[in-house]
């Protein structure tokens, strides 16, 4: 048994278990070392009994000192504590101010970098952008401008050309009206000069001619400068026509019909300035001696018109030879036909006849159908549920077979059942109709049906 009274070291009262640890062990060892040392002195009991007050005074001052370290120890801790607590709230301070400043930097720092971007982009819109949609503008405005003096030059081109062509038109014209009032100069000295008594016949007949124009109209007594463009042409076209007769050959007609024509379109160059009303006359006559040139073009120049019109009878005549031949031939093929219709039309009533009896004849159609139900879990094939189960099979009828619903009648030619359990089944038509019908496979009780084959037939009396 030990002489010496257990220590206990007290609790050091402190937050920090690190710091407290050494303390305890360091006493622990100190007390351990002092144990071993008295109790392997190799002494006598009463020496041991001796010493017993004095070691327990030593161990109780070792035990007060260890206190007072221990006091001294957790001042020193909660005081470390405090420093360090107060040392953290230090560096937090400084931390946030310092974030500050750095935050205040960095957006220093970026107001500097967009005043720096805008300084840029400002340049380069200057130097780059603007000059290059300057340039742009510039090409644009010389493409417009190339664009538009080609147009003015185009236009004044075509002005030029329109003007040319106008005033050469005016210049046609122009000739054209001079060349009718010289025309009708000459005529006037020419007829005028005619001495009333001729001995030419040419020139007396020209003179009478003249005469009966003025007569016809009504202008004796009145110079031909005087009378007007229209009457003028008037004057002419008496004059012209009045030299053609059944004899004249075709070549002098159409001469003078042509002459007809030029003098008309002379005529409507003057109406250009006298008015529409002259303009609708020589184009009327313009067209019409056109017409007429036209149709005396046709035959030989040396004919005269009766000779023209002999051969355009005869002509005439063997057209109508040809056609009358043709006639014949189209009786005979008419002949044909009727023959043939009546043909034709026996035919149709061999048809119709055969057609009616026909439709008298019966109209019959049949045939067959068959349906396997083994092994498809049809109610028919399982024989449940117990009782009456059925099933049905389409027929569809020939197209337009029966213009009305037929009779008909089925029957079995086929029945596959279950040996061991009664055969029950039936089968009649249902859902008649002129396109088909149905057929109605029923069986009851228990009764099982593998397969049926079906005979059918549809007809009407």
């Amino acid at each position: 048994m030990s002489l010496l009274p257990p220590i206990k070291l007290p609790d050091l009262d402190i937050d920090l278990g690190d710091l407290r640890n050494p303390f305890k062990t360091n006493s622990d060892s100190i007390v351990s070392n002092l144990a071993k040392l008295t109790l392997d002195v190799n002494i006598k009991t009463d020496i041991k009994a001796e010493l017993e007050p004095l070691i327990l005074s030593l161990f109780s001052q070792l035990q007060s000192l260890l206190k007072d370290i221990t006091f001294a120890a957790n001042e020193l801790l909660s005081k470390s504590k405090q420093m360090a607590t107060d040392l953290i709230n230090q560096v937090l301070t400084g931390l946030e101010k310092l974030a500050s400043e750095v935050g205040q930097i960095v957006s220093n720092l970026l107001k500097e970098a967009e005043a720096l971007a805008e300084k840029l982009i400002d340049k380069l819109r200057n130097d780059l952008v603007n000059p290059f949609f300057d340039r742009v503008d510039n090409l644009r405005q010389a493409l417009v401008e190339d664009i538009r003096k080609l147009i003015n030059y185009a236009r004044s081109e075509v002005e030029a050309g329109i003007t040319k062509i106008l005033y050469k038109g005016d210049e046609i014209i122009t000739g054209t009206v001079s060349e009718f009032s010289d025309e009708l100069k000459r005529y006037y000295l020419e007829v005028e000069s005619l001495a009333p008594i001729i001995l030419d016949p040419d020139k007396k007949r020209e003179r009478e001619r003249h005469k009966a124009c003025k007569d016809e109209l009504d202008i004796e007594g009145v110079s031909l400068p005087s009378i007007g463009p229209g009457k003028f042409f008037d004057y002419l076209e008496c004059r012209e026509l009045k030299r053609l007769d059944e004899n004249t050959p075709i070549r002098n007609i159409k001469t003078s019909y042509g002459d007809l024509q030029n003098r008309a379109w002379k005529l409507a160059c003057v109406g250009r300035t006298e008015g529409s009303a002259l303009q609708d006359k020589a184009t009327k006559a313009w067209l019409k001696y056109g017409q007429l040139y036209y149709l005396w073009n046709k035959f030989e120049d040396n004919m005269t018109p009766l000779e023209a019109i002999e051969k355009k009878i005869q002509q005439l005549d063997n057209q109508i030879a040809t056609f009358q031949a043709k006639s014949l031939q189209i009786d005979d093929l008419s002949t044909a036909v009727r023959n043939a219709q009546n043909t034709a039309n026996n035919a149709v009533n061999i048809a119709n006849n055969a057609q009616n009896t026909a439709n008298t004849a019966p109209k019959i159609e049949s045939g067959a159908v068959s349906k396997v139900y083994y092994q498809t879990d049809h109610p028919i094939e399982i024989g449940t549920p117990f009782g009456s189960r059925s099933d049905t099979i389409r027929v569809n009828f020939s197209v337009g077979k029966f213009s009305s619903p037929p009779k008909v009648q089925v029957m079995l030619n086929t029945i596959d059942t279950e040996q061991a359990i009664n055969t029950r089944i039936t089968v009649i038509p249902v859902n008649i109709t002129t396109s088909g019908f149905d057929i109605q496979v029923s069986t009851w009780a228990d009764s099982k049906v593998y397969s049926v084959g079906i005979t059918w037939l549809a007809c009407i009396e």
